[in-house]
């Protein structure tokens, strides 16, 4: 059985009466008819849920268009503060990266 997304990927999520929401898949399971559910925890709120493919969609691809931080008032701040926690997470994982490469090429010279 194969899926669209992996275990660590960073996805938006859909959950009916929110916007989409950043999360990252923490394990997929497939139910009766072979479709994958995809187990995620939400930035921002650290709470747990399960979402199918219809639901999902990549963060790297969608973030264009889901990622924009809303304006200011009380409904917002949970969905603005998810989005930075996502943001924050991405430029983490690219500096972790690019210093594992710096800290490579030192080591080969």
């Amino acid at each position: 059985m194969s899926s669209k997304f992996a275990k660590g990927d960073k996805v938006f999520a859909k959950v009916k009466g929110y916007p989409y929401w950043p999360a990252t898949i923490t394990n997929i399971t497939w139910n009766d008819n072979n479709k994958p559910k995809y187990h995620v925890i939400y930035f921002g709120t650290q709470e747990t849920g399960t979402v199918t493919d219809k639901d999902t969609c990549m963060y790297s691809e969608y973030k264009h268009i889901h990622g924009t931080q809303k304006t200011e008032n009380f409904k917002n701040t949970k969905i603005n503060k998810a989005l930075k926690e996502a943001e924050d997470d991405e430029m983490l994982k690219a500096s972790t990266m690019t210093g594992n490469i710096s800290l490579q090429y030192e080591l080969e010279e």
